[in-house]
Order: structure tokens, then C-alpha cells, then sequence
């Protein structure tokens, strides 16, 4: 991704933020339950975006730092102190072992979405793709290259593509590892995601990791 496309989805990523912080702040209070739960989910979505966006390789010339001790890589575009400032301020909540309305705001009635394990293949699918459209891969038909390994339909990998504009093809590195991890994903996918044509289960494997990753977060979140 050149630096003047990522200036465009940086922005982009950045206006969307606003939009959903002000949703949310608009819902607080007065707002009904369901009206809340549908600012939270759109506001933590924007912050994933966003974050996904900063930790692209593509904002970082010289290199993603390894550690959080590194110092000398900069990135092309920092991260809003209004966003450093909502999530400090969350995690003080976290810290003393009281969870912040943000997030108690996104439980409900309805469908979850889906976990960080299913959409990260979803993401490296939207990265193959991307790649091919700029020349890295070679496949004459990516989009039913993708829907066929993952064992979804054309209309779902055109979904991905709209929801999730944001992503590059360098987001999961050079194109021989993305076509690694593009065939791993496709693999698991195929097998336990949410598409019509999965030949497994997806309680049977997404949902787990789903559940792994959430106690791992939440394992983090505790003070020692």
C-alpha cells in the first residue's frame, strides 16, 4: 500500500472513530439499552480498526518495533492522543477490577459478532486479495480463488472486501508469507467458519479459540 492510499485510510479510520465516539457519548445518557449496545459494538469496531490500521507495515518504513522498549522506528501516522486518553482511562478501570461501561455496554440479546481467531482469517483473506490487485500475486480470479478455499460464497468475499477496506496487502507480511497464511486460514476455515459449505462444525474449533483468546485477555487485564 503506498503512503498516499494509507493517508486515505488513515483518515478514514480516524473520521469513522469520531463519528462512533460521538454516537456513543450521544447515547449515555437517556439512550435505551439496545441503542447503547449498538454505539458500544460500533465504537470498539472503529477502535479496532483504527489500531489494526496503525500496526500495518505500511505505517512503519523502517520496521515494526519488536518490543515496547524499542525506540528509533517511527510511524508514518501516530495513533490520536484522544484515543491513547479513552483507552488509559479504560484500562485504570480494568486495572482495579471494575469494567468500564464501554465494554459492559456491548453484552445484550442478539447475535455476538464474530471472535479475534475467526476474524483475522477473514483478514488474511482480504490481504490475498489485495495483494493480487497490486501486482505481488498472481491469480487471474482472487475473489473465487478465496471463496472456494474458504468454503464461502462469492457474495461473502465481496462482504469481506466492503467491511474491511482497511486492509492492505502488506498487512501480514511479504507475499510468500501471506500465501502461507492465506492457505492456513483457508484450511481451518473451510472447515469450521461461518460459511454454508463448511464441512465441520464451528463450535468444534472457532469457538474454542474464540474462548482461549478471551481468557487470555482477561488474564491480562487482572492486576498481579
Amino acid at each position: 500500500m503506498d503512503d498516499d492510499h494509507f493517508a486515505a485510510v488513515w483518515r478514514r479510520c480516524n473520521i469513522e472513530l469520531d463519528e462512533a465516539r460521538a454516537a456513543y457519548h450521544a447515547v449515555i445518557i437517556g439512550g435505551d439499552k439496545a441503542a447503547k449496545q449498538a454505539a458500544a459494538r460500533r465504537l470498539w469496531e472503529c477502535i479496532a480498526k483504527t489500531l489494526t490500521c496503525y500496526s500495518d507495515p505500511s505505517n512503519w518504513p523502517e520496521g515494526i518495533p519488536q518490543d515496547a522498549a524499542t525506540i528509533g522506528p517511527l510511524p508514518r501516522h501516530t495513533l490520536s492522543p484522544l484515543l491513547a486518553t479513552m483507552l488509559s482511562s479504560w484500562s485504570q478501570y480494568l486495572a482495579a477490577g471494575q469494567v468500564p461501561n464501554p465494554m459492559l455496554d456491548v453484552r445484550g440479546p442478539g447475535r455476538p459478532g464474530i471472535g479475534p481467531y475467526e476474524r483475522d482469517h477473514q483478514l488474511m483473506a482480504v490481504a490475498y486479495i489485495a495483494a493480487v490487485r497490486a501486482d505481488l500475486i498472481e491469480d487471474p480470479h482472487p475473489v473465487k480463488t478465496t471463496a472456494e478455499a474458504f468454503r464461502v460464497t462469492e457474495r461473502a468475499v465481496q462482504k469481506w472486501i466492503a467491511e474491511y477496506w482497511f486492509i492492505g496487502p502488506g498487512a501480514f507480511g511479504p507475499p510468500d508469507r501471506l500465501i502461507d497464511a492465506f492457505k492456513k486460514a483457508a484450511s481451518t476455515y473451510g472447515v469450521h467458519g461461518r460459511g454454508a459449505k463448511a464441512t465441520g462444525p464451528r463450535r468444534a474449533k472457532m469457538k474454542e479459540a474464540d474462548r482461549h483468546e478471551r481468557r487470555a485477555a482477561k488474564k491480562r487485564t487482572q492486576p498481579p
